[in-house]
């Protein structure tokens, strides 16, 4: 009978040495964290969406953190459609980010100092806004020296004036600026 009782012993010793070991293995090896992570990103029509999902997972509690964060950002071409769609207004004697310096007749007596436009290349709608009869010019950024020894730039490509609230087509290109004399406004939109 002491035989059966310690065999019994030793069963339910060897049972608790198990158990312990397993215990102890599923500490070790259970309470890591597995992270997934997914990234997408999607490019149509000038949208950029950015989608992050992060998943967090314990194993020993079964608990799980999902975290999702979604972004999305407009972007432009980089010929600013912005600049386009905006109407321009040029008005004589006022800088924007269009105009420029201009000197004729430098180091004389007749020197002349202008402010002129030069706008990116292209066809304008140009509209009559000074509330009076305006001119609009445009000249070719060469110059030249007239017989009567004047420095004027070298061609007159466009030359009109309008009445108020009076509308025109114009082109200009990259070697071209426009000149106005005051009280000149007028407003310049893009043609696409």
């Amino acid at each position: 009978m002491k035989q059966k009782q310690a065999k019994g012993k030793k069963g339910c010793l060897i049972a608790i040495i198990i158990f312990a070991g397993l215990s102890l293995l599923s500490a070790i090896f259970g309470n890591h964290t597995k992270n997934e992570t997914n990234d997408s990103s999607t490019d149509s029509n000038n949208n950029i969406t950015t989608e992050t999902t992060t998943i967090a997972y314990t194993v020993p509690d079964e608990t799980a953190t999902e975290t999702t964060t979604t972004e999305s950002v407009e972007s432009s071409d980089e010929t600013t459609v912005s600049d386009n769609q905006q109407p321009i207004i040029l008005e004589a004697g006022t800088e924007n980010e269009y105009s420029e310096h201009l000197t004729l007749n430098a180091g004389t007596e007749f020197e002349e100092n202008l402010i002129v436009y030069v706008l990116p290349a292209g066809k304008y709608n140009v509209h009559n806004i000074t509330g009076n009869f305006a001119q609009i010019n445009i000249y070719s950024k060469d110059t030249h020296i007239t017989d009567e020894g004047w420095e004027e730039p070298e061609e007159a490509v466009f030359v009109k004036l309008l009445k108020e609230d009076e509308s025109t087509e114009i082109e200009i290109n990259e070697e071209q600026y426009i000149e106005i004399h005051e009280p000149a406004k007028f407003e310049l939109s893009h043609i696409q």
